[in-house]
């Protein structure tokens, strides 16, 4: 569809990694098998177990957050890179430190 339309796509690694999860798939299997070379924003977030399930809680990004956000980085390089991430203001510094340092390596 995205190839007939010639039309890009939103990446949002927090719900691709509740998907993988939900269907039972490696995480970079997943990712791999999208059509990345169409994605022009991605969002990245903390997804976290609840009741037993992953969801994308849009908690602080943890070390497999930004070694998927390295994997798509390694493969593609999107207009836009969003965090999704309102709560704590050291998290928050932190995490958009990390991040510069992430999309800086990879330009």
């Amino acid at each position: 569809m995205l190839e007939e339309a010639e039309c890009g796509f939103l990446l949002d690694i927090g719900h691709a990694h509740v998907s993988a999860e939900v269907l039972g798939v490696d995480m970079h299997d997943y990712l791999s098998s999208l059509p990345l070379h169409r994605v022009v924003q991605v969002h990245v977030s903390g997804p976290r177990m609840r009741y037993g399930r992953l969801v994308d809680a849009h908690e602080p990004l943890q070390e497999i957050d930004y070694e998927l956000l390295d994997f798509v980085l390694e493969r593609i390089q999107p207009q836009v890179v969003t965090l999704e991430y309102i709560r704590e203001r050291e998290a928050l510094q932190e995490q958009l430190f990390r991040l510069r340092g992430l999309l800086d390596a990879h330009n």
